[in-house]
């Protein structure tokens, strides 16, 4: 598989290529209300409980350090495994690590959000073409300190290797995308 290179784009161009993942783009740009970037205190998981199930989101606590305070449903059924509680970076191989700790430190400018699209090995010998959208939130004193991450299938394989441990390689990237807000 070629790894492609970030691409760039605008907010204002940007479709979002599953429709869930459109939905909980339309409500995070709802709540900015002239900033950048929402708020958290804005945000109610009540308006997302259709989509929760798909989500995931992370609290930066420092560069090293992003902790995952809520995992979906049924990003659980596809891992086999709930990553409540963990580092989120300890899923990425090195070289990937800290290319998303630095797509983090992008959000944290409040110049963008994130889409990824990659190749992922599910529980079970599936693999699914996945589209993730990663958005950030401010906090009371303007920070950015969490980001939700609203994950959905493209499409599905039934013929892959069984997951192990998830692990996110250059091998199933296939597109990162920077969309500036």
């Amino acid at each position: 598989m070629t790894t492609l290179q970030p691409e760039f784009q605008t907010i204002a161009a940007f479709e979002a290529r599953a429709a869930q993942n459109a939905l909980v783009l339309d409500h995070w740009k709802s709540l900015r209300q002239g900033e950048s970037v929402p708020s958290w205190s804005q945000f109610d998981l009540l308006e997302l409980s259709g989509n929760l199930e798909n989500c995931m989101l992370l609290e930066y606590k420092t560069v090293d350090n992003i902790s995952v305070l809520l995992f979906g449903t049924k990003l659980v059924d596809r891992l086999g495994m709930d990553l409540t509680g963990s580092d989120f970076l300890d899923f990425f191989d090195p070289i990937q690590r800290e290319a998303f700790q630095g797509r983090v430190e992008t959000l944290k400018s409040k110049t963008a959000f994130l889409r990824t699209i990659m190749e992922s090995p599910l529980f079970g010998g599936n693999e699914a073409m996945i589209e993730t959208l990663h958005l950030p939130f401010q906090n009371a004193a303007g920070v950015i300190d969490r980001g939700l991450l609203s994950v959905y299938e493209l499409e599905y394989r039934n013929d892959a290797t069984p997951l192990t441990m998830p692990t996110v390689t250059a091998d199933n990237i296939v597109l990162h995308e920077v969309v500036a807000l």
